[in-house]
């Protein structure tokens, strides 16, 4: 009976509101940082009961329906959990900074799991860190091991990675691939088993100031096309684009030449606004201080500290290109 009775208390804590599940774990001994979302359905469980090992960094997004029971659970910053992932079992689970794990993935826990900043898990993977099932006493030859995703690596959908597997930051592993050997930093890998093809550095190419400009008035209007209900076409032309995210005013343009461009655009648009640029100067950088504008630079991937949630939702959009903003 206890059995079924502590089963409806998960149940029925999974369906609390984010906040107040939030605010739980808080009481709890959980170090859980500013603007995170616990999702509908979704609850985190520590394995020998100790909240105190539970750490999510400001920014993390936890999808519905995800099932988290870990020994020691590490979230980095700005990172997200997509809706009806499982991560289970009696050991540490341990991402990064900016990572993204996708819909419906599965991560078994019976050894480590780390995952290093930037790392992007599409849809449907499996993660496994044992292997059979069938007993050793019967010669059955059982593997455990740890796994580690390198920085900035790319994981397929419905990819399959097998126990003690090492992978190279800045790989890209191809859908549906097993992945039974280590993989060297760099490459590219697909098929069953996964087998190198290319390096990841040939995927590449010098892009121009012409390129890069026209692929940010491209994302820029597709992030208008998503968030069509809370995002307004200010102005453009080739090389400047004004939109309204709900109240904030976000102004790109490719280069600023001089600190007068900005006196322009503080007295044409209302605060809160936010300046998106390629290498923003210094002098730039503490005009917009004084004036109390936003800035997100696209060359070092960095940002102002002080930013609101319209920001973070254009700079969660941009992490959909493998844009980074720190």
């Amino acid at each position: 009976m206890k059995k079924y009775i502590k089963k409806v208390i998960l149940i029925v804590f999974s369906y609390l509101p984010s906040e107040l599940k939030i605010f739980n774990y808080r009481c709890l001994g959980a170090k859980i940082g500013k603007n995170v979302e616990l999702g509908v359905g979704s609850i985190i469980i520590p394995f020998d009961n100790d909240f105190n090992k539970i750490h999510i960094e400001d920014e993390v997004i936890i999808g519905d329906n995800v099932r988290i029971l870990t020994k020691n659970l590490l979230l980095g910053k700005n990172s997200q959990i997509k809706d009806n992932t499982k991560i289970w079992g009696q050991s540490n689970f341990i991402i990064g900074k900016n990572v993204y794990i996708g819909d419906e993935c599965h991560f078994d826990l019976r050894r480590d799991i780390v995952l290093e900043d930037a790392v992007v898990i599409a849809n449907g993977s499996w993660f496994f860190t044992h292997s059979v099932f069938q007993s050793v006493l019967d010669g059955f030859p059982v593997k455990f091991g740890s796994i580690t995703i390198g920085e900035r690596t790319f994981i397929g959908a419905n990819t399959f990675i097998l126990p003690g597997i090492t992978i190279g930051g800045d790989s890209i592993v191809g859908a549906r691939a097993v992945v039974s050997k280590n993989i060297d930093r760099g490459l590219v890998v697909v098929g069953n088993p996964a087998r190198e093809i290319a390096k990841s550095s040939q995927k590449m190419k010098t892009l121009s100031w012409k390129e890069k400009n026209l692929i940010m008035l491209n994302i820029i209007h597709d992030f208008t096309q998503v968030y069509d209900k809370e995002v307004q076409n200010v102005f453009e032309n080739q090389s400047c684009s004004v939109i309204k995210i709900n109240n904030l005013h976000l102004v790109y343009t490719f280069w600023i030449k001089n600190t007068s461009f900005i006196e322009i655009v503080s007295e044409k648009y209302r605060r809160p606004l936010t300046l998106l640029s390629f290498d923003i100067s210094d002098q730039v950088k503490e005009l917009c201080k004084i004036k109390d504008i936003f800035w997100l630079d696209l060359k070092t991937g960095s940002g102002s500290l002080h930013s609101n949630t319209d920001n973070k939702k254009f700079e969660r959009f941009l992490t959909n290109y493998g844009i980074e903003i720190r």
